[in-house]
């Protein structure tokens, strides 16, 4: 039985060494056709520059329209109020629902991940002679201060005559005052809560000159509601996309 369990181990020892010299053995034979981790030529690298620039464009896209819901992509049905159409993301009812930095993070990298392929146009790159392929890939968001990092992880294969070029990973981040108008709402709705149903002008004024904001709120009596629903916009000076001025909307009710 021994002598039997010796050459088994044998066998299988022999057939991953075999394994192990073939792998190593087609590393060598096609190693100058893939290349991976960086841009093998100025072509490639403008199909990845063209990637991440899709990547920015729609990542200030989602933080704008974001903001225009309360900083959420689809907004939780706990926090949502529907009238005459749309939907706005409760602040305060009865209590703080507002989002914090990781939920925000999350809504933006789900808003990128649906609506990322929209910006995908390699035509220019096929008449030249590349294909471009992908499969599926996964977005991170990071959002620290006033800067928002956001990150593609997915396999994206180029291919020109006989080279093969893949990418695994694109970055790109920018500037953003985001979390300023979030803290800034934040601070309406402490005061808001500390008087319900009383918009306070001055407590608004301040919070505006602190922060560097223009705050707005209007009033409404909506029929159904008992009490008034308050519609607050905090918008910062920012034009994020196409022109488009960052600010966030939100609502409170007593």
């Amino acid at each position: 039985m021994q002598i039997k369990n010796k050459k088994s181990q044998l066998t299988i020892f022999i057939i991953i060494s075999i394994l192990i010299i073939a792998v190593v053995v087609l590393f060598f034979l096609f190693k100058d056709n893939l290349k991976i981790g960086k841009p093998a030529s100025p072509e490639t690298a403008e199909i990845q520059n063209f990637v991440e620039e899709c990547l920015e464009d729609t990542a200030r896209s989602g933080i704008y329209e974001i903001g225009q819901r309360g900083g959420y992509y689809k907004i939780p049905e706990q926090n949502k109020f529907s009238v005459y159409g749309q939907d706005y993301a409760y602040y305060y009812n009865g209590g703080f629902i507002s989002p914090g930095a990781e939920i925000i993070e999350k809504e933006l990298s789900e808003y990128v991940l649906v609506n990322l392929e929209d910006c995908f146009n390699f035509s220019s790159f096929n008449n030249r002679g590349f294909e471009v392929d992908y499969s599926d890939y996964s977005v991170y968001t990071s959002i620290l201060d006033s800067e928002i990092e956001v990150e593609m992880r997915g396999l994206f294969t180029i291919k020109k005559n006989e080279e093969i070029f893949q990418i695994n990973k694109f970055l790109t981040s920018f500037q953003s005052d985001f979390l300023n108008l979030i803290k800034s709402s934040e601070e309406l709705v402490i005061d808001y809560s500390a008087n319900p149903e009383f918009v306070c002008p001055s407590c608004i004024s301040d919070i505006s000159e602190k922060n560097k904001v223009f705050i707005s709120s209007e009033v409404f009596l909506i029929p159904d509601f008992e009490e008034q629903v308050i519609f607050f916009s905090v918008d910062s000076s920012e034009e994020i996309f196409d022109d488009k001025i960052l600010n966030l909307v939100f609502v409170v009710r007593k």
